[in-house]
């Protein structure tokens, strides 16, 4: 008889739950106002406007080195001692 007892218990705090978790939701619901716009999605950001205003040529820094013409041509470290 206790468990039985024990288990409507359980069941109804459960719906009680969920019921406060819903009424917590639907009260959320009424305090959220977006403004939807969707021509902004496709709009470029500033950083990629401002990149594509310079050509590539001449937004090249001059200290940085140049980039090998291919991966065979890449500068290799030593390999260190405690594995060679």
């Amino acid at each position: 008889m206790n468990q039985l007892e024990d288990k409507i218990l359980r069941e109804k705090l459960q719906k009680q739950d969920e019921e406060d978790r819903q009424r917590r939701l639907d009260s959320t619901k009424y305090q959220v106002s977006i403004n939807y716009d969707p021509q902004h999605i496709y709009e470029p950001t500033q950083a990629w406007t401002s990149r594509s205003k310079t050509p590539r040529d001449e937004s090249k820094d001059t200290s940085a080195p140049a980039r090998p013409p291919s991966i065979l041509y890449v500068t290799h470290r030593a390999v260190p001692s405690w594995r060679q």
